[in-house]
């Protein structure tokens, strides 16, 4: 976990070294003060950073400040001038370049959940693994525009539970959250916990796992809910949705 102005970050998933040696963790980062309650007060996508020299790391790259938020920031592929980020949460890669820290081109709709980015150098292009989609997607290193597509499994998984799967960690669609600022997932990774204490203008509390309270009323944070459901207004609270 890494520690900024007051912020934390985490759920690092991976780790890539750049041609430089310079080390980059994609990550969310937690404002556990949630003032007013805001959507959009809690949750932010940042790249951590740290050179062969450094001994310390550090927040160098903030892609919400650019485009529309990416949302669970997965992994990312660096050569000499670029950073590609692909963000599960958002469907979306983002390429931005290390000298200005500005973004060159964003994809969006690539595929469902992107949850790995490879970049073939001489080709100019990036190959992205989406977990739900099950698809390879190659992508244009100087665009952004998808060149093909390649479904490699078949997910067995019911399609009512796969698109619940989905739903849960995307933050895509307007009826469910506002700006791609927040999904289920961002405050229970697979359905567990984050590792952080929220102060939500009472008492700090821990984030609760999900996994089998449906079945062990009493629920929510504060557990005087018996029913799931009951949960509705707070989500709509925080994710700001339309529906």
């Amino acid at each position: 976990m890494i520690s900024n102005a007051g912020y934390f970050a985490g759920f690092q998933r991976s780790l890539t070294v750049g041609p430089d040696g310079t080390l980059y963790a994609p990550q969310t980062r937690s404002d556990t003060v949630v003032g007013g309650r805001t959507f959009d007060r809690s949750v932010f996508p940042v790249i951590a950073s740290v050179a062969p020299a450094d001994k310390q790391v550090s927040l160098d790259f903030f892609p919400d400040l650019w485009v529309i938020p990416p949302h669970r920031p997965r992994e990312v592929v660096v050569d000499t001038s670029t950073l590609y980020l692909a963000s599960a949460g958002s469907d979306d890669v983002l390429a931005i370049d290390l000298t200005t820290r500005f973004p060159k081109w964003h994809a969006t709709q690539v595929g469902q959940e992107p949850g790995g980015i490879v970049l073939d150098a001489s080709r100019r292009l990036l190959y992205v693994l989406t977990l739900t989609g099950q698809e390879i997607i190659t992508l244009s290193a100087h665009t952004g525009e998808v060149q093909s597509r390649l479904r490699f499994a078949h997910d067995s998984t019911p399609s009512h539970i796969a698109r619940g799967r989905y739903l849960f960690g995307n933050a895509t669609d307007p009826r469910l959250t506002k700006d791609q600022w927040m999904s289920c997932a961002v405050c229970h990774p697979d359905g567990d916990v984050d590792g952080h204490q929220w102060d939500f203008g009472e008492d700090p509390l821990d984030t609760r796992t999900l996994r089998g309270a449906i079945a062990c009323a009493p629920l929510h944070y504060t557990a005087h809910l018996d029913e799931i459901q009951d949960t509705y207004e707070f989500t709509r609270l925080l994710f700001r949705n339309t529906r």
